[in-house]
């Protein structure tokens, strides 16, 4: 549990990176090969079914699971540094994660 927090900022990067690819690079993603209702935002932000007015879509769901995943990450979190170091590494960490995901990975 100790590092708990930590695990949950890479989850929020990793589903963070998800939205934008799916935003943004769908044609040259991973996601092509699957269904464009509800992998590509430029198509499921029409087509995607809804459950109590929410969009049942990749986009969606991947930043729903990011909040959840940075609220948590607040919660567990267990201070292990000065207040500053942790802002310098949590930064740093979320933004080389997203990157990985963003640029190679999800590519």
């Amino acid at each position: 549990m100790m590092w708990l927090s930590e695990i949950l900022l890479i989850a929020a990067a990793i589903f963070k990176a998800v939205a934008d690819t799916v935003d943004h690079h769908f044609d040259t993603s991973i996601f092509r090969r699957y269904d464009p209702k509800f992998w590509d935002r430029d198509i499921s932000s029409d087509k995607a079914k809804r459950i109590f007015g929410y969009k049942i879509d990749a986009w969606h769901i991947s930043l729903s699971f990011m909040i959840c995943c940075m609220i948590a990450a607040a919660i567990f979190h267990q201070p292990k540094l000065a207040w500053y170091w942790e802002f310098v590494i949590g930064g740093t960490m979320w933004n080389i994660v997203f990157n990985i995901f963003y640029n190679r990975i999800l590519r």
